[in-house]
């Protein structure tokens, strides 16, 4: 990919989403003026650019623990998700006994396994990495089982005629068939990784931003809260922009197999 392209493609897709983003923080800084909204209520973008200033540090340290915790819980989650689905698409077996207890295990509600956790595993990070693990792998799961079974049949008999083994048909067509779905998965599993992080700190932590948010709730520092959640939101987009930037390469890649 030239310069060039590389160029549109970024004002393709980010150009119009800032200049709406400067617009909508100059509306937001005339209005707090305005209306003399308080700022323990709704603090005004450049107080939250003071906040930041003030707090830089603490909030970095604290920004530095919650990615941890979000890689390492992705990263998890990722694995675990993809390696069942892998499992579930060569074993008749287990897609009958695995995959409904999957289900379950996904639809109890996470508000109750966080406190459950952090009673089994501690105030540390274990228990923040296993929430987000469990938040994160089911997406990949569903998505890349989805994939691995969208091939289509007329190809695969095509392949077994031609003697093709179980590990030849994974590697040949259904992992490269999959690769769009999988990516689907990491693009819904990455805000939930965010969002688990958050939800364990919050509950019970003396680091992380969602520690940062509670403490800053409870001393009205509305200020501080809003430049933790633009860091969250940060967090959030370089990851997700990570995630983008690798589906372009690996199905760049499979397209010109």
């Amino acid at each position: 990919m030239n310069w060039k392209a590389k160029t549109g493609w970024f004002i393709e897709n980010y150009c119009y989403s800032l200049i709406f983003l400067a617009i909508f923080l100059c509306l937001w800084q005339v209005a707090s003026g305005f209306f003399s909204i308080p700022e323990y209520i709704l603090p005004s973008p450049l107080q939250i650019l003071t906040a930041f200033q003030n707090s830089g540090n603490f909030l970095m340290r604290h920004s530095f623990v919650t990615l941890q915790e979000i890689i390492i819980g992705l990263v998890i989650g990722i694995f675990v998700g993809f390696i069942l689905a892998v499992a579930i698409s060569f074993f008749d077996i287990l897609h009958k006994t695995i995959y409904p207890l999957l289900i379950v295990i996904q639809s109890l509600p996470k508000v109750v396994l966080a406190p459950l956790f952090i009673i089994w595993f501690g105030f540390g990070m274990l228990s923040k990495i296993i929430l987000i693990g469990l938040m994160t792998f089911f997406s990949v799961l569903i998505n890349t089982s989805k994939g691995l079974a969208s091939v289509q049949p007329e190809l695969l008999d095509l392949m077994k005629s031609l003697r093709a083994s179980k590990a030849q048909l994974l590697l040949k067509i259904r992992l490269p068939s999959s690769m769009p779905y999988f990516f689907v998965g990491l693009k819904i599993a990455t805000p939930a990784a965010v969002i688990g992080a958050v939800f364990a700190e919050y509950l019970g932590s003396d680091r992380g931003l969602g520690y940062v948010i509670m403490l800053s709730s409870v001393n009205l520092d509305t200020s501080r809260m809003f430049a933790a959640l633009v860091l969250l939101a940060a967090i959030n987009m370089v990851i997700f922009g990570v995630v983008c930037f690798l589906e372009r390469i690996v199905l760049t890649r499979y397209r010109h197999v």
